[in-house]
């Protein structure tokens, strides 16, 4: 599911959904599948559901939300905030900007910026790293 040029809310539903949100300030939701949520372009809150989802932001100051399960938090470029929630969540805040990486409960692994130095909270193993475009 595309969203528009706009700014767009976009609703998964129980299957195994693909939420793109083009330009726009969007907000996407996925449900019960293995989503994957996209922001693109804009300033966008991308809010996993309760399986294992691949949720990605794009260029702006996105929010990435993991939920119940395994989530994958991809942040690209922009000033972004992560929120693993439960279960055991992987983030890849790597894009040379300042980030605030909650890893929330479960076993987390973050990979961040050395410098600027991303901050952290309650992941279990933290990788820093220096980003190159």
């Amino acid at each position: 599911l595309h969203g528009a040029d706009g700014a767009d809310r976009l609703l998964g539903n129980d299957g195994n959904d693909r939420l793109y949100g083009q330009d726009g300030d969007d907000r996407l939701f996925g449900n019960s599948g293995r989503d994957r949520l996209r922001g693109q372009n804009g300033s966008d809150g991308l809010a996993g559901g309760a399986n294992n989802d691949r949720i990605g932001g794009g260029p702006g100051r996105d929010r990435l939300f993991g939920n119940d399960s395994n989530d994958l938090l991809v942040g690209n470029s922009g000033r972004d905030r992560y929120w693993g929630g439960p279960g055991n969540d992987r983030v890849r805040a790597l894009d040379g900007i300042r980030e605030r990486v909650n890893c929330g409960t479960g076993f987390d692994r973050a990979l961040v910026d050395r410098m600027p130095r991303d901050v952290t909270a309650f992941c279990n193993e933290v990788r820093r790293v220096t980003y190159r475009r």
